[in-house]
């Protein structure tokens, strides 16, 4: 149930990231994205790990992004999974490539050496740099992103299912020590982006992977303890 931030605002607008489309704030009353998915069903697929084989990366340009190719080809035997704020994971993958910000991407099969945007660029600079991301870009209606998605990720990212990852093993671009809650609302407050009044950032997002609000979902199974 949403409730009014009157006592904890952080808590309010945790929930409020959970409606049924991506970047939009769930409003009191509407169905949260895992009712559409099925519900106590769609949990216990995700704790089972059902859909870890995905490409996570569908929709990058090239093989990278293609719905069939499940495992890129990693430089190196295993690939851990990679979490934190765009900018942090960007600049990790830039760096771990040995790639200046604005350089060429000519692995991106582009004209030119473009890089096809900044989605496009973090999928392959990161495949390149051996690290598991999300970074689906699909508009098909079961791949495409929102919290629930980004909740399987995660999950699959914690039991060391994600294709090439070769265990469980996370880090982090952003070292979550450095997330100060108190800011966590105003990352999902309504008008923080220019396009949307009733939108949240991805930041909200990275906040919501590693804060201390437990996971949403039905009572009757507890989810895993991803933070």
């Amino acid at each position: 149930m949403l409730l009014p931030p009157s006592k904890n605002a952080a808590a309010y607008h945790f929930h409020r990231l959970w409606g049924q489309e991506g970047w939009r704030l769930r409003e009191a009353g509407q169905q949260s994205c895992w009712d559409a998915k099925g519900g106590q069903a769609w949990f216990d697929g995700v704790i089972a790990g059902r859909h870890c084989g995905w490409n996570w990366f569908e929709g990058a340009n090239g093989a990278l992004g293609r719905p069939d190719m499940p495992t890129p080809t990693w430089p190196l035997v295993s690939a851990p999974a990679l979490l934190g704020t765009e900018a942090g994971i960007m600049a990790f993958c830039r760096e771990a490539t040995g790639a200046a910000e604005g350089g060429p991407c000519p692995w991106t099969g582009l004209e030119g050496g473009g890089c096809g945007g900044f989605d496009n660029e973090l999928a392959h600079r990161c495949a390149r740099a051996n690290q598991n991301v999300l970074r689906i870009t699909s508009h098909a209606y079961e791949r495409r992103w929102d919290m629930c998605q980004n909740l399987e990720w995660l999950t699959c990212a914690a039991i060391g299912r994600l294709p090439g990852q070769g265990g469980a093993t996370l880090h982090f671009a952003n070292e979550p020590s450095s997330l100060a809650t108190k800011w966590f609302d105003k990352h999902v407050a309504p008008g923080s982006m220019a396009f949307c009044d009733q939108c949240y950032t991805a930041s909200a997002v990275f906040y919501a992977e590693v804060g201390p609000e437990p996971m949403p979902g039905p009572p009757r199974h507890a989810t895993p303890c991803l933070s």
